[in-house]
């Protein structure tokens, strides 16, 4: 009872400062976990080694459950080739580079082996939850990126499914692959035809869907065991036959408060674990997290792009997957336990987790990819269209709202000029001899290029507001027309109201609304 105590109690506090802070929980609920094993030799008090595996088997189950839960394959479809050459591009590229740089550093064969098997997946549960907090988990880069998480949980599971099984020889790693490959399309299974027909035939109430889950966990979890495999195995595809809409929508809040309990619990035991790193591992551990962050970012963006993305989202994508995965912790644990790895390994893979972990809200940020954008080739190119338009009607960003006004408008007599990211969009715009150029960022010499300041009416249509600042403070600057920015609501409007825009909510009539002020306030089209 006192040891359950002890971690609740380092779970409250590192929950408190990571809200208080801001950051990511779990880098701190490790660092709490290593206090509290500080405390205890201070103290010449130990806790049962057998008692914290038990927790972090139990930990483990049910944070591999709630990553399978999260990443369904349905939002991939349309992408699914995307997914396959960034996923398996960046695996391959950071595995390479963290194999290269630990011989560098001089760690052995094995150990450059581990490291670089752990440091190419990425986190899914620190990476879902800034995309869900940021409200980007459904646009076209958050679809890709929660793609290549899949895919790399896949991969990283597949790997310690080896490596438990490597002692045996080949034999024992088929046998582990062929059991890993059943237990799949037996999940496969339950997530096309099994679970949808429980969850609509028999509506589930909220204590019954989360009797279900459990129900599924736990068959998934004995059924690994009886294959003689990692129970994480079980959890990871028990999680995957919910993924799907509307199965995970109901699932997900009701595991919501059960996971973030055993989330605490198992980071802290597992930072129990550490040993406290001394100069050399943190100077390794700085300069493993330079490269992986450098050569994921560049990798990604790269193809990504190669892909048809848009250089800035391509960006934000490897910025997002900056992070070492909480499977590579799992994974040098599973080396140190079978004694083909020293614990300072452990403890350098734990430093850079959390250095990663830590760093990646305040990298994947629309400023950074911004930055970035400064140094991107594809943003110094010039433009081949000519004199600067003047009188004429400038759309920034197309979106829904955005591309339905621009036939109403030339219908109207109007020229009418678009700026917008996507290069297969601007495209099919330009086939219909329509002035459109691909833009990917809002440099103040390429909007004024477009004619911001000589329009007679600017109208943004941003995904998101934080995309638009950059063009209401030029606007503002340089006078003309005050721009028209559709906003998903009134806390966008004020916030684009106080950067001199004009806000027009989203709504049904939204579209006719904003047609009717155009023909009063901007009146017939210059004549040439």
């Amino acid at each position: 009872m006192i040891t359950i105590t002890l971690l609740l109690a380092a779970a409250a506090l590192a929950t408190g400062l990571a809200r208080f802070l801001h950051l990511p929980s779990i880098p701190l609920f490790l660092l709490a976990g290593l206090g509290l094993q500080l405390g205890l030799d201070f103290a010449n008090q130990e806790i049962s080694e057998t008692f914290l595996q038990s927790i972090l088997e139990l930990g483990l189950a049910v944070l591999v459950f709630g990553a399978g839960v999260e990443l369904s394959p349905r939002r991939i479809r349309k992408q699914w080739k995307a997914v396959l050459v960034v996923g398996f591009g960046e695996f391959i590229l950071i595995a390479a580079v963290s194999f290269g740089v630990s011989l560098l550093l001089g760690f052995d064969l094995v150990a450059a082996l581990f490291m670089a098997a752990a440091l190419a997946a990425s986190s899914t549960i620190v990476v879902v939850r800034h995309l869900k907090r940021t409200q980007r988990m459904f646009e076209p880069f958050g679809r890709l990126v929660t793609g290549v998480l899949l895919l790399q949980d896949a991969l990283i599971i597949t790997v310690i499914v080896v490596l438990v099984r490597l002692g045996g020889g080949a034999p024992a790693v088929v046998g582990g692959l062929a059991g890993m490959i059943a237990l799949a399309l037996v999940a496969y299974v339950f997530y096309r035809w099994i679970v949808p027909f429980v969850t609509l035939r028999f509506h589930l109430d909220d204590e019954e869907t989360l009797l279900f889950a459990l129900l599924l966990l736990f068959l998934f979890g004995g059924l690994s065991v009886w294959l003689q495999l990692p129970f994480i195995v079980g959890a990871f595809l028990a999680g995957f036959t919910l993924s799907a809409f509307p199965t995970n929508g109901l699932v997900r809040g009701l595991l919501a408060s059960f996971s973030d309990f055993f989330l605490s619990v198992f980071f802290i035991a597992l930072g129990m674990f550490i040993t406290l790193p001394g100069p050399g591992v943190l100077a390794h551990a700085a300069v493993l997290s330079l490269a992986v962050i450098v050569f994921t970012v560049v990798g990604v963006a790269f193809l990504a792009e190669r892909l048809g993305f848009n250089a800035r989202y391509a960006l934000f994508a490897g910025l997002l997957l900056t992070q070492t995965s909480e499977f590579s912790l799992i994974l040098v644990l599973q080396g140190v336990n079978a004694g083909l790895l020293a614990p300072e390994v452990f403890s350098l893979i734990a430093v850079l987790t959390v250095t990663t972990m830590t760093l990646t809200p305040f990298l994947a940020t629309d400023r950074v990819a911004a930055f970035l954008m400064r140094m991107h080739p594809r943003a110094r190119r010039r433009d081949d269209h000519g004199s600067t338009p003047a009188g004429h009607i400038l759309i920034i960003g197309l979106d829904f709202f955005g591309e339905h006004l621009i036939d109403p408008l030339r219908a109207a007599g109007h020229r009418v000029v678009v700026l917008d990211d996507d290069a297969v969009r601007v495209r099919q715009l330009c086939d219909r001899n329509i002035d459109c150029r691909q833009i990917e960022t809002y440099e103040p010499m390429l909007l004024d290029r477009a004619g911001l300041s000589r329009a007679r009416a600017v109208l943004c249509a941003p995904k998101h507001v934080e995309d638009i600042e950059p063009v209401l403070r030029h606007a503002r600057t340089m006078g003309g027309p005050t721009p028209l920015v559709r906003v998903a609501d009134e806390i966008e409007g004020k916030r684009v109201e106080a950067l001199g825009g004009r806000p027009v909510v989203t709504a049904e009539h939204a579209l006719d609304q904003l047609i009717d002020w155009i023909k009063p306030n901007i009146g017939a089209p210059a004549a040439d």
